[in-house]
């Protein structure tokens, strides 16, 4: 064949190669699917994007007792979405907020009340939450008693089962606020036969202790692979307290040998703790202080001097004083002892038990407490001694809305709760529900 006709034949093949659709060409081409050009959003449909709404609640005109020492005349108490935005006597009330007249009324934290056992909860062999009972009828008591948050369960053994819940009736979502929050011991873990099973406790807690002190100075000097030594069960409890996980107590220190085994406990680890039912305490009340210390006692558990010992001895109405004067925080209950005692329950008699909360205080004020001072021993520091003072406790702005409106100051005997809020939400009406309906002032 001519050369000119060969150049022209394969000029001829390559242009009918390169005209045949992809598909044609050997090697099929894999085609990707085409998405719709996103249309811009209009100016109109951006405008009808729904807003978040808040809930507001404002109790105006009220006397606001806030818990921490301070007494606000004729102000106003905002609540934006459960929790207090405001309070003060030139407070704006937004638009659109429920309001609620309080002349002539007072306002003050819920009370928190310790060792209520198993009000609101079953017996929990999971996690609490799956044992909440909602419809508890002692929550009603509790609210009309003014209580608005519980602790319960055990706290033994450096460790215990324990829970905080609110008395949210009906509302199971609302009432679980934390658990584990306590790690207990008792004074007679101090002694005896169990003295040398706390002595290898101690031993081991020394030894992570330094372990951390380790790991802390690694972590200064830039190691930043360096990780956590981690406890070992025995004292696992004491770790979480000294992370700021939990809040240590301990149990049985009535008489003063019982308060000086509590001392020497704390001194070797180094924390401080809640003594629970302190009654001997006042006589080492400035010791206590200087450790750390809070206390649970009960003003009107009167113990006799014993006048066959030269040192002080017994008990009465000025303990509280007495060690609140030595910087030792304290929370008032009603003595679990003696006729009519009702334990720490809510079915007993008049300042028996937590059916009369504001009762122990009120005995604390006779003692020589002040009485804002005394408010704070159901409110401030059992929010302080179950671990969430961040929360309870006080009305400050940032923290949760529970309050109680009185009809007269919180520890006038003849006081009565006219409603019960908690996280900003009505749970009790006096005008609405049998408890004291008809009570009168």
């Amino acid at each position: 064949m001519n050369p000119k006709n060969r150049y022209a034949l394969f000029l001829l093949s390559a242009a009918l190669l390169f005209s045949l659709p992809a598909g044609a060409q050997g090697r099929r081409r894999r085609r990707l699917p085409v998405r719709p050009p996103k249309k811009a959003a209009s100016p109109s449909a951006a405008k009808k994007a729904p807003k978040k709404t808040h809930e507001y609640l404002a109790v105006i005109d009220a006397v606001i007792h806030t818990g921490t020492g301070d007494v606000l005349p004729r102000s106003t108490l905002l609540v934006k979405d459960g929790k207090v935005e405001k309070l003060g006597p030139n407070v704006e009330i937004p638009k659109g907020a429920k309001v609620v007249d309080a002349k002539g009324r007072h306002v003050c934290p819920g009370v928190i009340a310790l060792n209520l056992g198993r009000l609101g909860v079953g017996f929990p062999r999971g996690s609490v939450r799956d044992y909440l009972r909602p419809f508890d009828i002692r929550i009603k008591f509790g609210l009309a008693a003014g209580i608005t948050a519980s602790a319960g369960g055990t706290r033994g053994g450096g460790s215990g089962r324990n829970w905080v819940i609110k008395l949210t009736w009906g509302d199971p979502d609302k009432m679980l606020v934390a658990e584990n929050t306590v790690v207990g011991f008792s004074t007679s873990d101090f002694a005896g036969s169990r003295l040398r099973r706390t002595r290898k406790l101690l031993e081991a807690w020394r030894s992570w202790r330094a372990s951390w002190q380790a790991y802390l100075e690694s972590v200064k000097s830039g190691n930043r692979k360096a990780a956590p030594p981690k406890p070992s069960k025995q004292i696992e409890g004491l770790a979480r307290v000294f992370r700021g996980e939990a809040v240590l107590w301990i149990d049985r220190v009535t008489t003063l040998a019982q308060v000086k085994r509590a001392l020497w406990f704390l001194k070797q680890v180094n924390l401080p703790a809640v003594l629970y039912g302190t009654a001997e305490g006042w006589i080492l009340a400035p010791e206590l202080g200087r450790a750390g210390c809070m206390a649970v006692v009960y003003p009107r558990y009167l113990v006799e001097r014993n006048k066959d010992l030269l040192r002080k001895s017994g008990s009465g109405i000025r303990t509280p004083f007495l060690l609140s004067k030595a910087g030792v925080p304290v929370a008032c209950l009603p003595s679990p002892r003696g006729f009519g005692a009702g334990g720490l329950g809510i079915g007993g008699i008049l300042g028996r038990d937590m059916n009369t909360p504001f009762v122990p205080p009120a005995y604390a004020v006779r003692g020589g407490m002040a009485p804002e001072e005394a408010l704070q021993t159901v409110t401030r520091n059992p929010a302080r001694m179950i671990g969430l003072a961040y929360r309870l406790g006080t009305l400050e702005p940032g923290k949760d809305a529970d309050f109680l409106l009185l009809t007269g100051p919180p520890l006038h005997y003849r006081t009565l709760v006219d409603r019960t809020y908690i996280n900003g939400r009505l749970y009790y009406d006096r005008a609405k529900e049998p408890l004291l309906r008809n009570a009168r002032k």
